[in-house]
């Protein structure tokens, strides 16, 4: 094998370049998934939807599955129209609840469509017992003019609701879930990408220096002729023909 057929060509290096090429391409487009499932493609943190109270039905309540809708915690406001009015907003178990309303008219939230709040009506009667005065909920908190609690989600069934003073809905109830953050496929896409990427940028760079490589080429004929030569014994010249003058 002469030294010519150990030196790496470009047609035996092309199919390796190509190949680092492709993985970096593979780990910049994981990347740019990555990036995205963060930004564009991100779902909202939030789910907020806003209730108006119905003239006739003094109090906003949630359907247990309604209250669970969505995320670690729902944090729910309530808002009188009359600054100076005492309001209540509180959560207690689903049959608890039920049976402490009854028949009393209310306006029930059942479910989220885009960002509208799925509505019902049911009961009939126009006054609520005092709310503060029962012992059915597990967390409740009262305010002038406003209130709001934040639920952390819990085993079991459970229904809020907000009135005012029993008898005048509430001006405006606001309901925000909050959503579970972050999805275990982000972090996976991003470390995978990232290191596709250096892996192709280095298999690139690698069979770069080996293409440009000088060919380390064998000694040109000449040469080898040159120290041949200068190997040879030196034959000695006759010497110059010298004429001598006699007197």
């Amino acid at each position: 094998m002469t030294l010519l057929d150990r030196v790496p060509t470009r047609s035996g290096l092309a199919p390796a370049r190509l190949a680092a090429f492709a993985v970096a391409l593979v780990g910049a487009l994981l990347l740019l998934a990555a990036l995205a499932r963060v930004t564009v493609w991100a779902t909202p943190a939030h789910t907020v939807v806003r209730v108006v109270g119905q003239t006739g039905k003094p109090v906003v309540v949630t359907t247990a599955a309604a209250l669970a809708l969505d995320g670690p915690s729902v944090r729910v406001s309530v808002r009188a129209a009359d600054p100076a009015q005492n309001v209540f907003v509180g959560i207690g178990r689903a049959a608890d609840v039920e049976a402490y309303l009854g028949n009393v008219a209310r306006t029930e939230v059942s479910g989220v469509q885009g960002s509208d709040a799925v509505l019902a009506s049911s009961g009939s009667d126009a006054s609520l017992p005092e709310p503060t005065g029962v012992d059915v909920w597990a967390l409740a908190v009262t305010g002038r003019g406003s209130a709001t609690l934040v639920w952390p989600r819990a085993d079991g069934s459970w229904r809020m609701v907000a009135a005012v003073d029993g008898a005048t809905p509430p001006a405006e109830v606001v309901l925000d879930w909050q959503r579970e953050r972050g999805s275990a496929l982000t972090p996976v896409l991003f470390g995978v990408g990232g290191l596709l990427l250096v892996l192709g940028l280095v298999g690139v760079r690698a069979t770069r220096r080996r293409i440009a490589a000088p060919s380390r080429a064998p000694a040109a004929p000449d040469a080898v002729e040159d120290d041949e030569d200068d190997d040879a014994p030196l034959e000695e010249s006759p010497a110059p023909f010298r004429s001598e003058r006699r007197s």
